[in-house]
């Protein structure tokens, strides 16, 4: 074999080496292995060697160019005789010389390779690797340990050149050399970084090996492995309240073995600190958590063989739990309940009822919100108990009720198109929160007592409204009530009897009367139809009243009405009351008998008369069943009248005056059950004011010289003033007036007039 010196020294930090040439034309520098073909270079650090090919058997003009692969870089790439390289870690290279070996071949088809495997011998505990192996000093028999190494081999399968490996002494258990405390293997991985086995037989002075690389035989990591004290047990630990000391317990303790205590609150201590008993001195209310470290004498290393326990404790008898408030819960709301007054040892658990979400726990404070509306119940409880106990269930848990507000209720069924009979209402509706347990029922605001969800009672057409309110009963027998619901009821309209008026109008002018329905369902509305010639003036709340204004044309005149229903209910059916517009059929006649005058109703023979009223000079006479009044006057104004059977209202007028012809003229009275609601002829001399009006009204007639009378008539028909004035300027006290629209009519000897009056407070 051909020798060479070949000496770099114009690069800085590169190291002389002596070069070899191979059987395939390199020369290299390193130790050659010609079994494996490979070469291993030296260096304690693979970043600063630098490796020196070169190929003086290959002939240049074949020379295609050099490679390489795996932790390598061409650093030098000068000609086709010699390349430089240097080693970028500590894992498998691979360098590649090509060549042509059919120069005269224009499609290159010719070229071929050829490689050299490079190993790196390095120190894997050097600085410049830092590798160890990690896992547990300390072993003992029956245990599963896991050792690695950090895996820095980089692996260059895909670049054809395979990987380089770890290779543990524990590995290969199948060698005579096994070593005696692996009992098993479990696991190597692929590249061997790490390995997994079951502990068999531990005398105290084992090691665990790794070969970092198959280059480094001679220096390998090493780990020096300890037996491992048995894992202590501690005798469960009870600390009743207000007690300050208790003794303390290693479990079946082992000869040679040392035992050490510690606790996690620095407040709590042992005496004495080493040895398989020893005294708990407590301070405070904690529960705090106990340890015991079991060593071999002199194997300090080997400690890690533990035990821990968590004290447990006891509440005192005067631990209470304590609402935030006693009120009624309500849905969404959030609300916290404490545990107070000797509560000691390792917390509080809770078990709290379905459908409340825990927002906070603290512990010894717990904040709820009852939020799951599906589930809540009316009545539940919470409980409170010690999460590590040595007291009796009597001492380390409380209960305490939880009373839910009901759930409001949103709708009842059966409450429209009603009539007056038996009825059953049934709760179908309710906001958040559960059902209650008991409903009290209400008609019109008045109490009916306690049901459940149905309730089934008589009604009438007056009851305008049904209502429940929740109400739960306590543990105590006390009760708990929700918020109360109120649902209007609506009736079908039945069809109204008839139309109560006066069935005589007066003819010629235009005319007022109050009609009123008869037979109807209260608060329900009516719909009235009116034909030419009778027009409605105004009407109250649900058109059951109506004031209505004729215009005097004789002749029979037809009026309908029919209730108003709603799309559900439907409206009732129609009646038809015909109304007649007649003159009257009497007069006043008069007369002289014993020296005084007779006034008299002619024809005397009226049919069906039920009373008479006269009027002299405007002043009232009579008010029996007389066709006649006598008196001695030589002038008189005389009103008589008339009033029928059917309601019907008439009255006459004579003028009398010895000194001039008796003036004698008959008409029929306004339309209304009272006299007093005559409708003349409008003019526009009279003024009115204020109007509105409020404690005084003041009427203005110009030049009037007789007296006047002036009525004050409601909606109702009903005459609220009616007095006579002979002064042009009338003063009224309206103070005790209710609201509302009046009609004022001002009669004179030959005339009558109306106006509206509105009165406001």
């Amino acid at each position: 074999m051909k020798k060479l010196l070949f000496i770099l020294s114009f690069l800085a930090g590169i190291t002389q080496v002596y070069c070899h040439t191979s059987n395939d034309g390199f020369q290299y520098n390193g130790v050659w292995n010609e079994t494996y073909n490979h070469i291993v270079i030296e260096g304690d650090s693979a970043a600063n060697t630098y490796i020196i090919y070169m190929a003086d058997t290959i002939k240049r003009k074949d020379f295609r160019g050099w490679s390489c692969a795996g932790d390598l870089r061409i650093l030098i790439n000068s000609d086709s005789c010699s390349a430089q390289f240097i080693s970028t870690g500590a894992g498998k290279g691979r360098i590649y010389y090509y060549y042509d070996d059919n120069p005269s071949d224009s499609c290159k088809c010719g070229i071929k390779s050829v490689s050299l495997d490079v190993y790196k011998h390095f120190n894997p505990s050097a600085p410049a690797y830092d590798m160890e192996i990690s896992g547990p000093s300390c072993i003992l028999e029956g245990d599963t340990v896991v050792y690695s190494i950090k895996p820095i081999l980089t692996k260059h399968l895909n670049a054809g050149i395979g990987v380089d490996q770890y290779y543990w002494n524990v590995a290969d258990t199948t060698s005579q050399n096994k070593p005696s405390f692996v009992d098993k293997l479990i696991y190597n991985a692929g590249d061997g970084s790490s390995v997994t086995f079951v502990v068999g037989e531990v005398t105290g002075n084992e090691e665990v090996s790794v070969q970092v690389g198959r280059a480094n035989v001679d220096n390998i990591l090493v780990k020096s492995l300890g037996k491992a004290a048995p894992k202590p047990s501690i005798t469960p630990v009870c600390v009743p309240y207000g007690t300050n000391k208790v003794q303390v317990s290693v479990e079946e303790p082992i000869d040679g073995v040392i035992y050490s205590w510690s606790c996690d609150n620095d407040l709590w201590g042992f005496n004495p600190m080493q040895g398989s008993t020893t005294t708990l001195t407590v301070d405070g209310n904690g529960a705090p958590t106990i340890t015991v470290t079991a060593s071999y004498m002199g194997e300090e290393a080997c400690n890690s063989s533990k035990a821990s326990l968590k004290v447990v404790r006891s509440w005192s008898a005067g631990a209470t739990l304590e609402p935030d408030s006693n009120y009624l819960y309500e849905y969404g709301v959030k609300y916290k309940f404490r545990m107070e007054d000797g509560v000691t040892g390792g917390g509080v658990g809770w078990n709290t009822p379905r459908g409340w979400t825990v927002t906070n726990n603290s512990g010894s404070e717990l904040e709820m919100r009852p939020d799951s509306n599906g589930v809540l119940n009316i009545v539940d409880s919470l409980h409170a108990y010690a999460l590590n106990s040595c007291a009796g269930e009597n001492i380390d848990s409380r209960t305490i009720p939880i009373y839910m507000k009901p759930a409001t209720v949103t709708n009842i069924s059966n409450t429209t198109c009603l009539t007056a009979g038996s009825h059953t209402f049934t709760i179908t509706g309710w906001g958040n929160g559960p059902h209650a347990q008991q409903y009290i029922w209400y008609l019109n605001g008045d109490s009916l007592g306690i049901y459940g969800e149905t309730y089934t009672t008589t009604i009438s057409a007056e009851h305008t409204s049904v209502s429940v309110k929740p109400r739960i009963t306590k543990n105590d027998g006390s009760f708990g009530y929700g918020e109360p619901s109120s649902f209007g009821l609506t009736f079908s309209p039945i069809r109204p009897d008839t139309i109560i008026s006066v069935h005589c109008l007066t003819a010629g002018i235009s005319d007022t009367v109050t009609l009123k329905l008869t037979g109807i369902t209260p608060n329900q509305d009516y719909q009235w139809i009116f034909p030419t010639g009778i027009d409605s003036v105004s009407s109250d709340e649900h058109n059951t009243v109506c004031l209505v204004r004729t215009n005097g044309v004789p002749g029979i005149y037809y009026v309908s009405v029919f209730g108003k229903g709603s799309t559900e209910c439907g409206n009732t059916d129609t009646i038809i009351v015909p109304f007649n517009i007649t003159a009257p059929q009497f007069s006043i006649q008069t007369e002289v008998i014993r020296n005084q005058r007779n006034f008299y109703i002619d024809p005397w023979d009226l049919e069906d008369i039920s009373s008479y009223e006269w009027h002299l000079n405007g002043n009232y006479y009579t008010n029996h069943s007389e066709l006649s009044i006598s008196k001695d006057v030589s002038s008189a104004f005389v009103e008589v009248w008339v009033t029928f059977t059917n309601g019907c209202i008439e009255y006459a007028q004579y003028t009398f005056n010895s000194s001039r012809m008796d003036n004698n003229m008959q008409q029929r009275k306004a339309n209304h059950s009272n006299p007093d609601m005559a409708i003349a002829p409008h003019i526009e001399d009279v003024t009115i004011s204020p109007n509105p009006a409020q404690d005084q009204l003041r009427i203005i007639l110009p030049n009037n010289d007789e007296d006047v009378l002036i009525r004050i008539i409601d909606l109702n028909g009903r005459v609220v003033c009616r007095r006579k004035f002979d002064k042009e300027e009338i003063i009224i006290n309206t103070a005790k007036f209710t609201d509302g629209v009046y009609t004022i009519y001002i009669s004179s000897s030959d005339e009558t007039i109306t106006k509206q009056l509105i009165i406001k407070h």
